[in-house]
């Protein structure tokens, strides 16, 4: 049997029940050395984290064995069994079980190429996405701290993550960990089957780009504007990741002549002008892509302008939907190589309410003739 280091310790149980039900002699016996396994693959800190976290979730661990058919001493022998495994917190890296502010690490959920992003628990059992630092130094570190205080000046806007807590501003010259907390939401990769709803797609893209043109409105550019940067938070379709956003107020850390932006999304100024191009005509272009990627399915978009006479770069070679011709029209336009060709971000969405209306208008024609 497989078993996926992602799972919890009740996934664990649930997912290996299942392969050997605990009945008769066999399976309970087998079950017990997967979670043993289950344990060795996660470690002892994390091992025991889950573990606890069960019982707490559950009220008893009495409760917890009731519910996956475990007896108790099977239950207290397994948390001797993961408290006997090798100690694997190292001496100053991040790992489970490690304290930050009111916050204790229960696992990883992501790592990028300049921070990593765990699970955090409090003792009032609030669950956040704490995200941390990994070189806290240079450029990196005024980065993060732009980030923090972008998010504190947001505050709760629609469409944006709210920030729970972060390091103590005193605290991130010297503190080992620089972090900050936000609320647990879903990738919204992770959300999107196989075959994805245009009209589901369009609309959340709709509702991306209001939030970008609230953004845009206050003097904001996210410039960072990819499918990794969105999130389902509410069942509402939300922006993340501030860490290259410019405002009004932060210090300019943007490098002349060196590129700005996510691979394969990027505006092409953004890769020899960055430091005095128009961030808000940079994030039309990238969301254009991201809209590109999102309907057609595929891992990356095309480089460059996307032209509708060009097949391949067509969202209705590859999907087909009512009134798609206007969605290869605005991605032709988001996509210009001048940035002063493209659709405003406001307009972006005013072009997609039309489809909205286009679609619903076609709707209605069809539902009268039936």
């Amino acid at each position: 049997m497989h078993i996926e280091v992602d799972w919890n310790f009740e996934e664990a149980i649930e997912n290996i029940n299942t392969e050997y039900p605990p009945y008769g002699h066999v399976g309970p016996q087998v079950r017990n050395r997967q979670l043993e396994s289950w344990g060795q693959l996660v470690g002892r800190t994390r091992a025991l984290i889950e573990f606890d976290l069960a019982v707490e979730q559950n009220r008893s661990l009495t409760a917890l064995g009731k519910k996956y058919h475990i007896t108790l001493p099977t239950l207290y022998g397994l948390r001797s069994f993961y408290s006997s495994l090798p100690d694997d917190r190292g001496r100053a890296g991040v790992h489970a079980g490690l304290i930050l502010g009111q916050w204790r690490l229960i696992r990883r959920l992501g790592s990028g190429g300049n921070a990593e992003v765990w699970q955090g628990k409090s003792a009032a059992q609030q669950h956040v996405a704490i995200k941390i630092l990994k070189f806290a130094r240079g450029s990196g570190l005024k980065r993060f701290v732009s980030e923090i205080k972008i998010l504190e000046q947001l505050g709760h806007m629609p469409g944006i993550l709210p920030l729970i807590d972060r390091v103590s501003p005193e605290q991130t010259d010297s503190a080992n960990h620089v972090w900050l907390a936000l609320p647990v939401a879903v990738p919204l990769i992770k959300t999107l089957g196989p075959e994805n709803d245009p009209e589901e797609i369009i609309t959340g893209i709709r509702n991306v780009a209001e939030t970008l043109t609230a953004l845009h409105t206050q003097g904001i550019s996210h410039r960072d504007i990819k499918p990794d940067n969105l999130l389902i938070w509410k069942d509402q379709w939300t922006v993340s990741d501030f860490g290259i956003a410019s405002f009004p107020s932060k210090e300019s850390l943007t490098v002349a002549n060196k590129k700005l932006g996510p691979l394969y999304y990027i505006a092409p100024e953004m890769l020899t002008n960055a430091d005095s191009a128009d961030g808000t005509m940079a994030d039309v272009y990238s969301l254009a892509k991201t809209l590109w990627v999102l309907l057609t399915g595929q891992k990356y978009p095309p480089p460059g302008e996307q032209r509708k006479d060009v097949e391949s770069m067509r969202v209705s070679s590859w999907v087909s939907f009512s009134q798609s011709e206007m969605i290869d029209d605005l991605i032709e336009l988001a996509t210009r190589h001048e940035p002063e060709r493209r659709p405003t971000m406001r307009e972006v969405v005013a072009v997609i309410n039309n489809w909205i209306t286009e679609l619903d208008v076609t709707r209605g024609a069809i539902g009268g003739r039936s």
